[in-house]
């Protein structure tokens, strides 16, 4: 945690300075039984339709996120460009619209705040620069960015987010629930840095306190 905020910092200014085996088979009527065989079809298309996004939305339907179907991405993003170790591209489909999860996790700190920030200074299609922890506005939809040391989360779309549920959702599936900052921005609002404190009555740390420009 502290290597981690160690190297914030240092980014921070540099950015606001800078700007199983086979079965025997068994003779029995079964065997020859057309109901047999259907059963068999049906086990071979439900091997087939399994595919594995690195999301499970049974889980996420624990933290409160109903999501109705996921479709992967294959089209480059900028944060592609920096050798993770692994990412992922979702568009999880809602009942009401859709949302955005990008995913990527990288070998350590370093690169994890190299890929941030630079991602940071090419945002969007357009290519934005935006400074660290400054409350500007990326984007028209609502989003919301979870950075740890080794990946950060993007999730963007026109309909509302609720981060405390996207917390939980991110903890349910890969095991993060603590984050280094978490960037919460509403839709056509600006974006808020945040946190984790120790929270000085339940004495544990607790997200969503909120960060400034202050180093």
């Amino acid at each position: 945690m502290c290597n981690m905020k160690l190297l914030l910092i240092f980014f921070g200014i540099v950015v606001l300075t800078s700007c199983g085996g086979k079965k025997e088979k068994v003779l029995d009527m079964d065997n020859i039984n057309p109901k047999a065989s259907n059963d068999e079809e049906g086990k071979k298309g439900q091997k087939k339709d399994v595919i594995n996004y690195g999301f499970d939305i049974w889980l996420a339907e624990k933290a409160g996120i109903t999501v109705m179907e996921i479709d992967t991405i294959g089209e480059p993003m900028f944060a592609d460009r920096f050798q993770p170790k692994s990412f992922k591209k979702l568009h999880l489909q809602m009942k009401e619209g859709v949302i955005f999860f990008g995913q990527w996790t990288f070998k350590d700190s370093l690169r994890t705040m190299n890929a941030f920030f630079n991602w940071l200074d090419c945002f969007g299609e357009n290519c934005k620069s935006h400074k660290y922890l400054a409350e500007e506005k990326y984007q028209a939809d609502a989003m919301l960015i979870f950075l740890n040391d080794t990946s950060f989360t993007y999730i963007s779309s026109a309909l509302p987010l609720d981060e405390k549920k996207w917390q939980k959702c991110l903890a349910l599936n890969y095991g993060n629930d603590f984050w280094d900052l978490v960037v919460v921005q509403k839709k056509q609002r600006k974006a808020a840095w945040y946190e984790y404190k120790i929270d000085p009555v339940q004495k544990e740390d607790t997200l969503f306190i909120k960060r400034t420009q202050k180093l």
